[in-house]
């Protein structure tokens, strides 16, 4: 991951937990961090969620049950 791309994860990671604290939902802080952050939708909810895309990927193949190519990383938008 960027230096770039790490550091707006970080940023995002920490007011999702702030905005956690104020009751706000998965929904709600997704838009917000979009207000910031030029992302799609996916990627804005995975930033909410607080997860590098390779963690992603590595936990849509554990749950589907899937070893190789069923989701693939892409590079940042």
């Amino acid at each position: 991951m960027s230096g770039a791309g790490y550091q707006t994860l970080l940023d995002c990671r920490r007011r999702s937990r702030y905005l956690r604290q104020y009751s706000f939902t998965t929904d709600q802080i997704a838009v917000i961090l979009g207000l910031n952050h030029r992302a799609t939708p996916l990627r804005l909810y995975r930033y909410t969620v607080g997860l590098t895309a390779v963690q992603t990927v590595d936990d849509f193949h554990r749950l589907a049950g899937i070893n190789g190519a069923g989701l693939r990383e892409y590079p940042p938008v």
